[in-house]
């Protein structure tokens, strides 16, 4: 932001409503980054798609880590799935969550490779993705809510 564009953003801004909706329900410290898997992911995708748009790719953005190892895949592969593997909202999540490493790396490569136009293409799919994953995220957060009661 502009220094002038303080003011206003400051008095317009309004907190996501996923926060609102989750604000008053205790959750367990480790489910932490499920929580905030969808700031995670929507800031990453957005900074991926921004990255292709003005040809800025960088050595860091090849950091992009698999679905593993990011901050939900440690969660998801690791005590997500003992605590939650049998949720069917959890089992829902893993293919979106893949594929949006896969086609975020795959634009990043191709952007790499001065293939702009081939990296530009796939934003929509992209897109399609991040949406599959954070409704995915909101349907598990409801099943661990109601099995949890």
């Amino acid at each position: 932001l502009e220094a002038h564009e303080v003011e206003n953003w400051v008095n317009t801004w309004a907190p996501d409503t996923n926060w609102i909706l989750w604000s008053e329900t205790p959750w367990d410290i480790s489910d932490f980054p499920l929580l905030i898997a969808h700031s995670d992911h929507f800031s990453g995708i957005a900074h991926i798609i921004d990255s292709v748009r003005n040809a800025s790719v960088n050595s860091n953005l090849f950091d992009l880590t698999s679905h593993h190892e990011c901050r939900l895949g440690k969660w998801y592969y690791g005590l997500g799935k003992t605590k939650y593997g049998h949720i069917p909202g959890y089992k829902a999540l893993e293919e979106p969550h893949r594929q949006s490493h896969l086609v975020g790396q795959k634009m990043l490569q191709l952007a790499a490779d001065k293939k702009y136009d081939q990296a530009n293409a796939m934003i929509p799919r992209l897109l399609e993705i991040r949406d599959d994953v954070l409704d995915k995220l909101n349907n598990l957060q409801f099943e661990i809510l109601q099995h949890n009661k």
